[in-house]
């Protein structure tokens, strides 16, 4: 298997984990945010290294955000917030502005950890179904109003599955009143 299958397959793999099970498994959608946002920024900082350096960085962000997740909860979701806003946020950047509107994806970052820290389980739903669906379709290189559309029905499947999985609320129990 050569590093590009290998990739492929751990894009699908790690999307489809968030997009399903991001506010299950925190600590899986923290680690997973810090894989593919160093998957694609180690190369830009790091241009000309061999692929095994690439991915060996974006395992050891992926480890340490997991360790983040489960001791520091809110630590970790200001920083995955910030990770999966900007993250999520890309297909906008390229859809509105092109490649040339890098404050989008700050934007995106500061939003997502403001909202990851007041309203965490509503907010990692909806980042970890973006997130996770541009995981998903990034290895098929789909762009333009289609990869738009398709990355907002992905999105919109697992935050609805997500969400389908949320506890019930307890009702409160009426015409049970016992005369005293």
């Amino acid at each position: 298997m050569n590093a590009d299958t290998l990739v492929l397959i751990l894009h699908l793999l790690s999307g489809v984990a968030i997009l399903f099970l991001g506010r299950r498994l925190f600590w899986l959608f923290v680690a997973v945010a810090g894989f593919l946002a160093s998957f694609d920024v180690v190369p830009l900082l790091l241009p000309g290294r061999p692929e095994w350096i690439t991915l060996l960085v974006a395992v050891v962000a992926g480890g340490v955000g997991a360790l983040l997740a489960i001791g520091l909860q809110y630590v970790a979701a200001a920083i995955v917030g910030f990770v999966a806003g900007s993250y999520g946020s890309l297909p906008l950047v390229v859809l509105l502005f092109g490649h040339g509107a890098s404050w989008v994806p700050l934007l995106g970052g500061i939003v997502g950890a403001v909202l990851m820290v007041m309203l965490f389980d509503w907010t990692l739903i909806v980042l970890s179904a973006l997130a996770g669906a541009r995981a998903v379709l990034l290895p098929f290189g789909l762009e333009g109003p289609w990869g738009i559309i398709a990355w907002l029905v992905l999105a919109a499947v697992g935050a609805s599955f997500q969400v389908s999985r949320l506890a019930p609320a307890v009702a409160p129990q009426r015409g049970n009143r016992s005369a005293a």
